[in-house]
């Protein structure tokens, strides 16, 4: 067989079929992605609006917010508030936005 021993076809073998099933691994993580696609994400964080109080900003602390909506119509998301003064802050969990145009 043109020079070719067992053992080296065996091991030519094994390598394509193990890339065969990294192709095909990959194939269906990358169709599962596509499934779902995101269709607005919407962030926004920083310091909080102290200067309403006369303070400076981020007297408070800070604040995140943070929504996905897929083109299944969910929504998964967070909004987190830390304090100012050491005694923790606020956790919430984000399930609706409305996006329109710029503005959500």
């Amino acid at each position: 067989m043109l020079g070719i021993s067992r053992k080296r076809v065996a091991g030519i073998s094994s390598t394509l079929t193990m890339a065969l099933v990294l192709v095909l691994l990959l194939t269906t993580v990358a169709s599962a992605r596509g499934r779902n696609p995101i269709l607005h994400r919407v962030h926004v964080g920083g310091p909080d609006a102290c200067d309403e109080f006369g303070d400076l900003p981020g007297c408070d602390k800070n604040f995140s917010l943070v929504a996905i909506e897929y083109a299944d119509g969910s929504v998964r998301g967070q909004y987190t508030d830390q304090f100012g003064d050491g005694t923790g802050g606020f956790h919430a969990v984000i399930n609706c936005v409305e996006v329109d145009g710029n503005v959500a």
